[in-house]
């Protein structure tokens, strides 16, 4: 073989070999406590606290004809992929065949963090200042100092680990995705469509949830005077409360179940419609846990007084008896013979 011709060959076999990914690494200073905003549509974003007060970006692309946009100015950066025209006809970005990209950030860690993505996967690290993560269809799995948070996605799962409860302010939003917190603290509030809620080994001052079919599961504590208020349509609710300071309980469901509380059975808000409630206070109040569903049920396991003290005030609420059988349950057959009887009444007084 000719020289020129092998060295075409060794040229041309090189193209082939890059044409299919692309590397991205720079290192820029960053003033520490700034901010930074990154994107990407699918693939992964990686962002790691260090103790340095510099940027670092390392990318791995799965076409060398992207590129890896990062700007600095003053407190403020921006990391995000830009696909050339070329790249987005060549490989059927108009018919959702988008070509993976993973991002590596490291940023000081008090670095205020927002990302956004469509499918690729967040996952943040030793971070301590504030986080904005949004995502589609990918999942956000984060590690949250003492700062605020704000989650959303669509169908991604949201999975957030505070620090001994130390978080001031926390928000979760999902369609169909379950969100799970652990060790969070604060205030916080919840929402989803269908996708779960499970909270744990965490200490709120406030905490407020809405599902329309997801299910929540709590099993925590609250600070003295904090609030607790969730809301269901069918999803059922499940408290866990290990200790118990003064409480007011305000729980209702149209057509689901409410389970004994301190030897205490919810009631009938009406003779003529279905619907219970249990309404009683522990101890003096001021802590407060309202739920309200249409048709999931509530129950609800808390350490207090035996039933019947005086610690324990009922003002919508009957003392259960164990042998009882229920005998107040909905019966649609009453209610159609309570019918009959006052329509014969005022038949008669008509006459």
């Amino acid at each position: 073989m000719k020289p020129l011709a092998l060295i075409a060959l060794i040229v041309v076999t090189c193209m082939a070999s890059t044409a299919h990914a692309a590397n991205f690494e720079d290192r820029q200073p960053f003033r520490a406590g700034g901010a930074i905003e990154i994107q990407n549509v699918s693939g992964s974003v990686e962002v790691r606290g260090w103790n340095r007060n510099q940027i670092e970006v390392i990318a791995e692309l799965d076409s060398d004809r992207d590129e890896v946009e990062f700007e600095i100015s003053d407190d403020s950066a921006y990391v995000g992929i830009r696909m050339k025209r070329e790249s987005r006809r060549k490989h059927g970005h108009h018919h959702g065949q988008d070509k993976a990209a993973d991002i590596l950030v490291r940023v000081p860690a008090n670095t205020r963090v927002s990302a956004n993505t469509v499918s690729a996967d967040i996952t943040v690290i030793g971070i301590e200042g504030e986080q904005r993560l949004e995502a589609v269809s990918g999942d956000i799995d984060t590690r949250l100092a003492h700062a605020e948070g704000a989650f959303r996605t669509v169908s991604g799962e949201i999975d957030v680990v505070g620090e001994a409860g130390k978080t001031r302010r926390v928000s979760a939003y999902s369609v169909s995705g379950d969100i799970v917190l652990e060790n969070i603290g604060g205030e916080v509030r919840l929402t989803t469509v269908s996708g779960d809620v499970e909270a744990t080994a965490g200490k709120f001052t406030r905490l407020t949830g809405e599902t329309v079919s997801g299910d929540i599961e709590f099993a925590g504590d609250f600070e003295s005077g904090g609030e607790i208020e969730l809301e269901s349509v069918n999803g059922d609710i499940d408290l866990r409360i290990p200790t118990l300071m003064n409480t007011d309980f305000d729980l209702e469901s149209f057509n689901g179940s409410i389970a004994p509380l301190f030897g205490y059975k919810a009631r009938r808000t009406s003779r003529y419609a279905p619907g219970r409630e249990l309404r009683l206070t522990e101890g003096n109040g001021g802590s407060r846990i309202r739920i309200e569903t249409l048709n999931g049920d509530i129950d609800i396991e808390a350490s207090g007084p035996e039933r019947g003290t005086p610690n324990v005030r009922a003002s919508s609420a009957t003392l259960r008896d164990d042998d009882d059988d229920d005998d107040d349950d909905w019966d649609w057959g009453d209610k159609d013979h309570d019918h009959d009887h006052e329509r014969e009444e005022r038949e008669r007084k008509r006459d």
